[in-house]
């Protein structure tokens, strides 16, 4: 295993990457994987290395201009023109010719092509600096951010709403549990049990329907028969909070930020499960799906929570969940992205999904706040 500490681009402009690069190779680097490496360590012990990334607090995010394409010793690299990075570089014990860049493909491209596929890339953000591990897993590179520093926005974050399912609490016992329960009493047995990981995170009907093929009437009474057991047997508490989340939410709100939950889980229910495992204290504010609807847009949860809270939605509210669908709706609605890649979903979807900042560790949304 190898070290470096990199400096990491939000989801858009990753994934923008991604998609020009695959055009031209089927080795082009993940939107998850790509990044600026600021100092190379090698072989060396994690804790040693963990303290350099003191040395990065006090920047905001970098925005930096692609200007060219290069090969680099058998791989192809976007080149970015920004003062910000070298510079970070150079605090950070990088090289002082170090060229910002970022390698795109494993393997050599048309470098006129791809930087014309790429288009008008002036405003590439970078927010995020990681110590960054690197192997090799079936024959494929691997990253894994041991630690990483967000790097604040230009105008510091108001608020941040929080998902339920995935992101403050691990709940997949009970809800794969309850899944199970409602397919048993309606005699569905011909399925493999790994499609029911896909239940955690979209509408229950929806996944009854998609997932499983169920017919509407069937997969409407599967909802029924999900929260018979779910809500009325005590499925919903079958959960843990993840490690981090009640000191990342005293630490919030001792800073004075306003905090809400937003799920599209019935409201009732969040607000009992909060109750239950001693975080509603926390939060001015808890959002979900109203008792007379079966299963609430997030938008929906996202609007009404901002106006509870008196807040436009802009992007000085952040928003944390574990799946795609909570980034894209904050994205749709002008708010900043926080991907919990410890949940459901993990780090790709989230990327994909264009989120600002990911982190497998709920404690890293703090260093937004330092």
């Amino acid at each position: 295993m190898r070290l470096f500490v990199a400096l990491e681009p939000d989801g858009t402009t990753a994934q923008k990457l991604y998609t020009a690069a695959e055009r031209f190779t089927e080795r082009a680097v993940p939107a998850e994987n790509l990044h600026v490496t600021l100092r190379f360590f090698g072989e060396a012990d994690p804790e040693a290395c963990r303290g350099i990334l003191n040395f990065c607090k006090g920047y905001k995010e970098i925005t930096a201009s692609a200007v060219g394409v290069r090969k680099l010793s058998g791989a192809t690299a976007m080149i970015f023109d920004s003062p910000a990075a070298a510079e970070l570089a150079e605090r950070a014990g990088g090289a002082g010719n170090f060229v910002p860049h970022v390698t795109l493909t494993r393997k050599r491209a048309d470098e006129a092509r791809l930087f014309a596929a790429v288009g008008d890339f002036s405003a590439a953000r970078f927010t995020a600096v990681s110590l960054m591990a690197s192997s090799v897993e079936d024959g494929r590179r691997k990253y894994t951010p041991l630690d990483t520093l967000f790097l604040p926005p230009p105008k510091p974050f108001k608020c941040v709403l929080f998902d339920l399912d995935g992101t403050l609490s691990d709940s997949a016992p009970g809800i794969i549990g309850s899944v199970k329960y409602a397919l048993e009493k309606l005699n569905f047995t011909d399925y493999d049990e790994k499609i029911l990981t896909k239940f955690l995170g979209p509408p229950l009907v929806w996944s009854f329907k998609t997932y499983l093929g169920l017919s509407d009437a069937d997969a409407e009474k599967g909802l029924r028969l999900y929260r018979e057991n779910y809500n009325e047997q005590g499925g919903k508490y079958i959960a843990e909070i993840y490690p981090g989340v009640r000191e990342t939410l005293e630490t919030l709100k001792n800073a004075g930020v306003k905090l809400g939950v937003a799920t599209v889980k019935p409201e009732k229910t969040a607000r009992e499960v909060l109750e239950h495992f001693g975080l509603s204290e926390y939060f001015d504010v808890v959002a979900g799906s109203p008792p007379d609807i079966k299963h609430a847009e997030k938008q929906t949860v996202i609007l009404s929570a901002l106006k509870a809270l008196g807040l436009p939605p802009s992007s000085e509210t952040l928003m944390a969940g574990d799946r795609l669908f909570d980034v894209e709706s904050a994205k749709a609605l002008g708010l900043s992205a926080f991907g919990a890649s410890y949940g459901f979903g993990g780090r790709q979807e989230l990327k994909a999904a264009g989120a600002d900042y990911v982190s497998d560790r709920i404690r890293d949304l703090l260093t937004l706040f330092e």
